[in-house]
């Protein structure tokens, strides 16, 4: 796994395209990482965009290139994603799916994260967006990592 720089845009970009219709260009992954946003990716597979701001995590985006799903990928992209908020101290990760994708809102909610929203006709294509969350530490660990360090 590595973490974007700004000459990977152009690769993520086509990831990106790869996987919705309407795509970020390499000029959002640019600015993304300029404001401190982090892209973690596997080169010419998949990659996974967030932020981290107050003790909080947003996931932007998730895409696996077609040729390689179904193989554990976008789990593995999740998992690395979710030990850096825990290392940043995130207390919560948020997110917004298209209720039209289903196959991606069962795949949160198979990885803990659940519901709390709903903005009605959100997407450009009219679909609903489902608000999720999914709490990474508790204040106990919040407060015990801190002691160890």
């Amino acid at each position: 796994m590595e973490t974007a720089r700004r000459e990977d845009c152009p690769a993520l970009e086509e990831m990106e395209c790869s996987s919705f219709d309407y795509c970020w260009k390499k000029q959002d992954f640019e600015a993304l990482i300029e404001r401190g946003g982090l892209v973690l990716f596997s080169r010419n597979v998949g990659y996974i965009a967030l932020e981290v701001l107050f003790g909080e995590a947003e996931i932007l985006r998730l895409a696996v290139v077609p040729q390689q799903r179904r193989r554990g990928i976008a789990t593995l992209l999740l998992h690395e994603a979710i030990e850096h908020m825990k290392e940043q101290g995130c207390e919560n990760v948020f997110l917004e799916v298209s209720a039209a994708n289903e196959a991606a809102a069962l795949f949160y909610q198979r990885h803990e994260f659940s519901q709390t929203g709903l903005r009605k006709k959100y997407y450009r294509d009219g679909s609903d967006a489902i608000l999720m969350h999914r709490k990474i530490l508790d204040l106990s660990e919040k407060s015990s990592r801190k002691t160890n360090e």
